[in-house]
């Protein structure tokens, strides 16, 4: 980090630097486990500014925009990064300006508002951290956050990208840092929809960090999060909810653990939970983990949204529509806000409230919430990304169609929604579309086809999880029952 700009010329003001950059080092090197560097380094930083070195402040400036980051005070973090970036151009430092820059594009990261103000930072390091070449730590922390970014910006194959250059940078020379890299390749890859891929990808940096941190290491934390998420992605819910449920009851073993790592653990478990429809417990979940989010994040923090957003879709399922009209308003405030109107996560929110307002107020109320909703996903398709809540939205979308008499258009709502549900979790909502469809097709006077569709929908149905299996018997019923009514001519 030093061989970028020449150390000072007096004998005596190099020895204090020297003196003063081992001191930095030494609480640089702390663990999670060693007493808190506030107090060593605000007795470190007046002598810092004293010897007037640039290099030198600047990294003591980085240091203390990584403890206040770490204390997720944000805005004070990046006033001390964009200090030290100044300082350490303007000195020819130019590797320690990199190493701020890496921070400053973590920190805006982290608020997804300020995605639009990381481009700069993100090109100008992209930039710095090619000409230093990625073997360079610096550059390749560089690399390692730009591909966060990408991913946060809904680029998912160029997050996938940065994140591969990072791994191959590293390759077997640091198992603990490759380890580090899979997992942020596995949440691009999660969400560009290769979830398979990135249960991959976090298995084998859990294998590697258990074996080198050991088995409640705090940095596990975090992956068994990802890990859940990609889990329900591929349908194994089970899976999914034996993983959230062991992690959960380890935490009181992890020294530590970052509190707003084991809020969002748990915030994970209630999704496992959700996805295998134990939907009380996980509105009991949120609503108790909620308070502890706004002290961690915020009242208007994406986080409180998410979990506003679950709740809200854990009593739509239930069928309690009027207690998931408000979290729901709140959420799409908040997702608006962060991600935009051409994102999934948006487009989820809407769909949601396109479900209440039809049962408030009938179809024309919800279809504008829906219609939305479909452009937001295929926005988010365009660039890459994975619409989850597709689906759904075109069956009330097609069951509206068909109610107003035009089954025709409700058939070709179906077929994309029939595309779309193919890998779809859970196994019911391929049952649901294809059975509407029968009923679409019967409607536009194509008995035959709607006959092959419902068969089709049987055979799903006799593939269906465990998770699923308490719906089997109602769902066949009604499935032999339209058989039995309407039999091959």
């Amino acid at each position: 980090l030093v061989a970028s700009y020449r150390d000072p010329d007096d004998p005596s003001q190099a020895a204090e630097v020297a003196r003063l950059s081992a001191e930095l080092d030494r609480l640089a090197l702390r663990s999670p486990d060693d007493p808190p560097i506030d107090d060593a380094l605000a007795a470190l930083m007046p002598q810092v500014e004293a010897v007037g070195f640039p290099p030198l402040t600047a990294r003591a400036l980085t240091l203390d925009g990584d403890r206040l980051r770490r204390t997720r005070r944000f805005d004070d973090a990046l006033a001390r990064y964009q200090r030290a970036y100044s300082l350490a151009r303007g000195a020819g430092a130019d590797a320690i300006g990199l190493s701020a820059a890496h921070w400053i594009v973590w920190t805006l990261g982290v608020d997804q508002s300020k995605l639009d103000a990381v481009t700069p930072w993100v090109t100008q390091g992209l930039a710095d951290a090619e000409r230093y070449g990625l073997a360079h730590p610096e550059a390749m922390q560089m690399t390692t956050a730009a591909g966060v970014v990408a991913e946060l910006q809904g680029d998912y194959a160029r997050a996938v990208e940065l994140q591969r250059r990072v791994i191959a940078a590293v390759g077997d020379v640091d198992d603990v840092a490759r380890a580090a890299a899979l997992v942020n390749l596995g949440t691009a890859l999660d969400s560009s929809g290769r979830s398979a891929d990135a249960i991959d990808a976090y298995r084998r940096a859990l294998d590697v960090l258990r074996r080198e941190l050991g088995p409640a290491h705090p940095r596990l934390t975090y992956i068994y999060s990802n890990l859940i998420i990609a889990q329900v992605a591929t349908g194994a819910v089970e899976d999914a909810l034996a993983t959230s449920t062991e992690a959960v009851a380890q935490l009181d073993d992890v020294v530590g653990v970052d509190p707003y790592d084991a809020a969002m653990l748990r915030y994970n478990h209630g999704f496992a939970l959700i996805r295998n429809e134990r939907l009380d417990d996980a509105i009991a979940l949120y609503r108790a983990l909620r308070p502890e989010l706004v002290t961690l994040a915020g009242e208007d923090s994406i986080e409180v949204a998410d979990v506003d957003a679950n709740t809200a879709s854990a009593l739509v399922d239930l069928g309690r529509y009027e207690e998931a009209r408000a979290p729901l308003q709140r959420a799409l405030a908040v997702r608006r806000e962060v991600y935009g109107d051409d994102h999934q996560q948006t487009g989820t929110v809407l769909s949601l409230l396109g479900d209440v307002e039809e049962h408030r107020r009938g179809c024309a109320a919800g279809t504008p919430y829906w219609d939305r909703a479909m452009a937001a996903f295929h926005a988010t398709e365009a660039h890459g990304g994975v619409a989850g809540s597709k689906p759904e939205t075109l069956l009330r979308l097609a069951q509206c169609a068909r109610r107003a008499g035009r089954a025709r258009h409700a058939v070709e709502l179906l077929e994309e929604a029939r595309a779309a549900a193919e890998t779809a979790r859970p196994d019911t909502l391929r049952v649901a579309v294809l059975s509407e469809l029968a009923e679409a097709q019967l409607a536009a006077g194509d008995a035959d086809r709607a006959r092959a569709t419902m068969i089709g929908a049987r055979d799903v149905l006799h593939g269906l999880s465990a998770a699923d299996a308490g719906r089997r018997g109602d769902l066949g019923r009604l499935i032999d029952a339209w058989l039995a009514a309407h039999p091959a001519r």
